[in-house]
């Protein structure tokens, strides 16, 4: 314990002397004065009372909903989790290349300390770094954003585990690399591939769910266009059937029924679309289960402060079929992939309630044991390693 408190604080004023530390601080701290200075007005956002005209009101949204969002969305998923997760990357990659160079690596194991051990300390020491901006930036958001609203969310220190589970995937990757090419600059670069290939691995799943998300809502708006046709052609043929020799009538009844099966033949063509999209989406989900879920454990938060509720679509009143009228009406084209009017905010609502639906085990465990894999190999390279 003894040893692991020393490598820590020893950790801690390396980083103290870092100017990019120090930089990071006041980022955080310049991002926590927009939390401040951004406020709900009566017809949009308000900046330290200037009246800017555009974005939710307070009529329009809850404001401890909107802190919340901000929080999330802007403070979490922009700034810590891209812009100073790369600073703790770029801070945090010459820990393990300083280590193994040569004089630092003799000293250190000249300590009754096994190499593992040491391993398993300086992988702790360098998600400091994380660990400290993260939770002075959650305790400043918490104290601005419980003055503003009067909401004291305590829930928001879940950024802090959330924040050092996600940046340990990356700086699993970083260790790997660092104690294979003994280089900082090399480490870095690589750390940094890996996660564009993690983002496009995520982001792959995540857009073929959208467009599966699609083509279902795609398929029950032709089932429901296909149920009104068939009321359209039965009281076509009722009229028909009133009026035999009116041949306006019959004629009406001919289209009905060819708009009909040119429905049929375009729900076959949508169902196969999605019998195609989906099983490449079950492959890409089967390839991300074996990757870190970066963007996913970062959507945690949201998903325990905000609840689903204040993220569903307000509901409309339901469009009732006008069968009678429209078989008197002009000829409508069947819907297809591109002329079907999209509901954006039922997808929206569809796609929230499928990835809320993923469970913390699956999300965290897996992505868990993609770290542990590469700290693996890291480790026993560096016990077998000939320093």
């Amino acid at each position: 314990m003894n040893a692991f408190l020393a490598i820590m604080l020893e950790a801690y004023r390396e980083l103290n002397s870092k100017k990019l530390f120090w930089i990071t601080m006041i980022i955080s701290a310049l991002v926590v004065l927009v939390f401040l200075a951004v406020d709900l007005g009566e017809t949009g956002l308000t900046f330290f009372g200037w009246k800017l005209g555009f974005g939710p009101s307070a009529l329009s949204m809850d404001k401890e909903v909107f802190f919340k969002r901000m929080f999330i969305q802007f403070g979490i998923a922009i700034w810590l989790a891209w812009i100073a997760t790369v600073l703790a990357l770029a801070t945090t990659a010459e820990i393990f290349p300083n280590l193994m160079g040569h004089g630092a690596i003799d000293m250190v194991l000249s300590k009754p300390i096994g190499r593992l051990q040491l391993f398993a300390m300086k992988f702790a020491s360098g998600l400091l770094f994380t660990g400290l901006q993260v939770a002075v930036f959650c305790g400043a958001s918490f104290l601005v954003i419980g003055i503003k609203t009067g909401a004291w969310e305590l829930g928001m220190f879940l950024a802090v585990p959330v924040m050092i589970v996600f940046f340990s995937y990356l700086f699993s990757a970083c260790v790997l690399f660092g104690v294979l090419t003994r280089s900082t600059i090399a480490s870095l670069l690589l750390t940094l591939l890996v996660w564009f290939a993690i983002f496009i691995g995520n982001n792959a799943e995540t857009g073929l769910l959208s467009f599966k998300t699609i083509q279902e809502q795609r398929l029950e708006s032709i089932d429901t266009r296909i149920g009104r046709q068939a009321m359209i052609v039965a009281a076509a043929e009722r009229r028909a059937l009133g009026q035999p020799d009116n041949e306006q009538y019959a004629e009406r009844v001919v289209q009905a029924r060819t708009l009909a099966e040119d429905l049929e033949e375009e729900r076959a063509d949508a169902a196969e679309d999605l019998a195609s999209i989906t099983k490449w989406h079950r492959i890409t989900f089967m390839v991300k289960t074996g990757l870190p879920k970066t963007g996913e454990t970062i959507a945690l938060l949201e998903r325990w402060l905000i609840s689903a509720a204040d993220l569903q679509p307000t509901p409309e009143p339901s469009d009732e079929a006008m069968a009678a009228a429209e078989a008197d009406g002009a000829e409508q084209p069947p819907p297809s992939m591109w002329n079907f009017e999209l509901d954006e905010e039922q997808l929206e609502a569809d796609l929230q309630t499928e990835l809320r639906g993923r469970s913390v085990a699956w999300i965290v465990g897996t992505s868990l044991l993609f770290e542990l894999a590469l700290l693996s190999i890291a480790a026993w390279r560096f016990h077998r390693r000939d320093f």
